[in-house]
């Protein structure tokens, strides 16, 4: 985005799962997740100094509704991992500035937004 007055949707990417056919009924199905599926990252974003990951680390329940993740891993530009941060509550969303790290999640009682800040400085 470079004119805010007229702001652009770039591109949109929608994680599909992928089909099956059974090939003993013909019907179309999608693959199911499995008891032991881990959710790992729930957000990705990059500063001038690091890869951040947003990142839950637990099986999914089936049925549950998605909660967001608890921890954030923390990476340099060559994949090493340089801290990881256990976050006071799951967050949903992240955003990255040039010193902080944003996080935007729901209060577990009241179901208000919660917003965090993290000071890159600080890491």
């Amino acid at each position: 985005m470079n004119n805010i007055l007229h702001p652009q949707l770039l591109k949109e990417y929608m994680m599909t799962p992928p089909h099956y056919i059974d090939a003993s009924k013909g019907d179309r199905k999608s693959v199911t997740f499995q008891k032991d599926n881990i959710c790992g990252f729930v957000d990705i974003g990059i500063s001038e100094k690091y890869c951040i990951g947003l990142f839950l680390g637990q099986a999914r329940v089936k049925g549950e509704a998605w909660r967001g993740g608890d921890k954030l891993l923390i990476f340099d530009w060559d994949g090493n991992p340089v801290k990881k941060i256990d976050l006071p509550q799951k967050y949903l969303q992240m955003a990255i500035s040039d010193d902080k790290i944003i996080l935007l999640g729901h209060d577990p009682k009241t179901i208000d937004f919660v917003v965090h800040t993290i000071d890159l400085s600080e890491i």
